[in-house]
């Protein structure tokens, strides 16, 4: 806990306002990160980039490793995020993932983006709409995809509530009442599980769970599109209220499944079984619908423990656990992984992709042929370097030019 007095008492002293490096610390303890150098590195992240602190102040001051955080943090800090197609958007997934080598910068910048999400009200119209979209387009799917479902709900209700706020209050009204409606039934369908578990010696919880907004509206788009509703209403969601079961082992969750189809009538085209065949980012759950009376309907899912820890934090919920040795890193998200490419900065901070091994000549050429034609040396990271110097992601290339026109071949 030193190190984090130490941490924010640095960003105090070289940012004229730490209260965003402050929030997002805290953003990251709310969705399961104990991790004292990642919680660090947060609080540091603004020191470099928006204040007067050194790379080498912190690394004398606390941690290569921290330093190394707060070094990418700044890399990743100068892409343009201008989601204006649906190229650009995947190439922005792909450039954000890329340059997160190490999971915990992932994290803290998807935290960054939420917490500037959160507190975007006092922005301008457009750029709230921009900064709403980029959260819907590019960081809501980029945190959904490493499993940290909790920020990519927020992302997405608040980002729903800004771009189309008149059916974020509709849903919100027509959520409401039907909960209200429900209410008494699904209190008595609740104890009534309770006790029947309770019966059968199995140790569970049983609690509600609502379904978020944003995900409720994509479902009725969903079936407006197949015909299945007439209009713009969530009568025809199955799933909006219900029951989360949380059992201690697998074995148990089947278990807790039986004895729900054996009391309730289930809708078995609404049964999904992903502790069986788990989703592509490792979600794990079963899920049922039952009928409920007065012509409702509630959904049931079942999971243990870890699996709901998983479910909620995804991989950010392991970064407590790195002094047992357990090593998570990039590795452990179910993302786009392997690329062959590298992502360097120009000095206005737009982006030129290259293939890994690529050299500044290589970058000169890409960006304007002439450009290749009468590069002689180049400043990489500020530094000179030769045209034959091996470019690491995110690194930030000028040319200098010579007068002399002298063609080079490029490698790629």
């Amino acid at each position: 806990m030193v190190l984090l007095k130490d941490a924010a008492d640095y960003s105090k002293e070289n940012q004229k306002d730490p209260t965003h490096s402050i929030r997002v610390e805290k953003i990251l303890v709310k969705n399961g990160v104990s991790d004292i150098t990642t919680r660090a590195s947060a609080l540091l992240h603004e020191s470099v980039t928006e204040g007067t602190g050194k790379i080498s102040e912190i690394q004398s001051f606390f941690s290569p490793e921290i330093a190394g955080l707060v070094y990418t943090l700044s890399k990743i800090q100068k892409i343009n995020l201008t989601a204006n197609s649906p190229e650009n958007i995947v190439r922005i997934r792909r450039i954000m993932t890329s340059l997160s080598v190490d999971f915990r910068v992932f994290v803290i910048k998807m935290a960054c983006r939420l917490d500037n999400l959160k507190h975007s009200d006092k922005l301008p119209f457009e750029q709230r709409i921009v900064l709403a979209k980029q959260a819907l387009e590019i960081d809501a799917p980029l945190a959904e995809s490493a499993s940290l479902r909790a920020m990519a709900s927020q992302m997405q209700d608040i980002g729903f509530r800004i771009t189309d706020p008149e059916k974020y209050k509709l849903l919100s009204w027509e959520i409401n009442q039907r909960k209200s409606f429900m209410e008494k039934d699904l209190l008595i369908a609740k104890e009534s599980l309770e006790k029947l578990l309770q019966n059968h010696s199995l140790r569970t919880t049983v609690s509600f769970r609502q379904k978020s907004l944003y995900s409720t509206h994509l479902k009725i788009l969903k079936y407006l599109k197949l015909l299945k509703i007439p209009n713009y209403n969530a009568s025809g969601i199955h799933d909006l209220s219900g029951m989360r079961v949380i059992t201690n082992t697998k074995k148990d969750c089947y278990r807790a499944l039986d004895i729900v189809h054996k009391n309730w009538v289930p809708a078995m085209d609404e049964f999904d079984d992903y502790i069986a065949c788990p989703k592509p980012n490792g979600y794990q759950s079963i899920h049922t619908v039952i009928n409920l009376p007065h012509g409702t309907t509630c959904e049931v899912q079942i999971r243990t423990k870890e699996m709901d820890h998983y479910n909620t934090y995804g991989s950010a919920s392991h970064l407590g656990y790195k002094a047992k040795g357990l090593n998570i890193a990039v590795s452990d998200i179910k993302w786009e992984k392997g690329f062959n490419s590298i992502f360097i900065f120009t000095p206005k901070k737009d982006i030129v992709e290259l293939k890994q091994g690529a050299t500044p000549i290589d970058f000169a050429y890409k960006v304007h042929t002439d450009l290749g034609d009468r590069a002689d040396k180049a400043i990489v990271n500020g530094k000179i370097k030769k045209l034959t110097y091996t470019l690491q992601n995110g690194d930030e290339v000028k040319i200098l030019t010579t007068n002399r026109k002298t063609p080079l071949r490029s490698r790629n």
